[in-house]
C-alpha cells in the first residue's frame, strides 16, 4: 500500500498525512496539483517555499503535476496515471471534507488504477479541529477571502484570528460569534493555511517571514523568506 498525498501544506492535508501514515499507509511524494498559467511560486495561500521545507522537514519527495484545460478531469486523470508510473503508488490521499467541488476527486481517479483515501470526509469539523489541537498543531493563517469574512468582520478579532496569526480555538470562537455562517475549517474557502509545526516533521519547526498583502478580495501573507529551525 504506497500512497500519493495530494498536499499543499495546508491543516486537512497534513491531519490526513498523519493519519494514513498510522494505518500503515507508506507515501511515497507529495503531490501539489497546479494551473498551468499561474507560477506554482505565486499561489496567495500556499507558498511553494513553504511546502519545499515542509516536505524537507517530513523527509519526502515532493512533486508538482500541472492541470491544463480544456478537459480538466482528463489532464488530472493522465497526471494520476503518471504518478503511479513514476512513484509506484495505489492511493491518492486527500484531504477533502466536504463535497465542495461535486466530488471531482472520485472522478478524477476512475481509470487509473488509484484508488482515493479520503481520511477525514464528512467528519464533523469541529472533532477534526480538536483533533489537530491535540496533536500539537501549529497552524498559520496564510489568507482570507474578504467576501467570505469581511474586513469589518476581521477587525473586530483581529487580536486572536487573521491572516498572520496562528489559528486557534480561542480565534475561531471569536470568529463564528460574529458571524455563526462560517465554516471553522474554511470549507466554504473562508480561509487558508499552512502548517508551520507538527509530530511529523523531524525534530524542527517552519519560521516564517512575511509581510500581509491585499489583492482583489484576498488578504494575504507575501512570503520573504523561510527557514527550518530547531524546536
Amino acid at each position: 500500500m504506497s500512497a500519493a498525498i495530494s498536499y499543499t501544506g495546508g491543516k486537512d492535508c497534513t491531519l490526513a498525512l498523519h493519519r494514513v501514515i498510522e494505518q500503515g499507509i507508506k507515501v511515497n511524494v507529495l503531490v501539489t496539483f497546479s494551473p498551468p498559467s499561474t507560477d506554482p511560486r505565486s499561489f496567495k495561500a500556499h507558498s511553494f517555499d513553504i511546502i519545499e521545507k515542509q516536505a524537507e522537514a517530513l523527509g519526502l519527495a515532493h512533486t508538482i503535476c500541472i492541470i491544463d484545460g480544456p478537459d480538466y478531469l482528463a489532464s488530472y486523470q493522465g497526471e494520476i496515471k503518471k504518478l503511479a508510473e513514476t512513484y509506484g503508488i495505489t492511493k491518492l490521499v486527500t484531504g477533502d471534507i466536504l463535497p465542495v467541488c461535486s466530488n471531482f476527486m472520485e472522478r478524477a481517479v476512475e481509470g487509473t488504477g488509484v484508488e482515493l483515501v479520503r481520511p477525514l470526509w464528512e467528519q464533523p469539523q469541529q472533532d477534526l479541529l480538536n483533533e489537530m489541537w491535540e496533536r500539537q498543531f501549529d497552524i498559520l493563517v496564510t489568507c482570507v477571502n474578504l467576501e467570505k469574512i469581511p474586513k469589518s468582520v476581521l477587525d473586530k478579532v483581529q487580536d486572536v484570528y487573521g491572516v498572520g496569526k496562528p489559528l486557534t480555538q480561542a480565534g475561531l470562537d471569536a470568529i463564528i460569534k460574529e458571524d455563526k455562517s462560517i465554516s471553522p475549517t474554511g470549507e466554504s474557502g473562508e480561509l487558508h493555511t499552512m502548517v508551520i509545526g507538527c509530530s511529523l516533521y523531524k525534530n524542527v519547526r517552519i519560521n516564517v517571514e512575511s509581510e500581509i498583502l491585499q489583492e482583489d478580495i484576498f488578504l494575504f501573507l507575501k512570503i520573504k523568506g523561510v527557514q527550518l529551525v530547531d524546536k
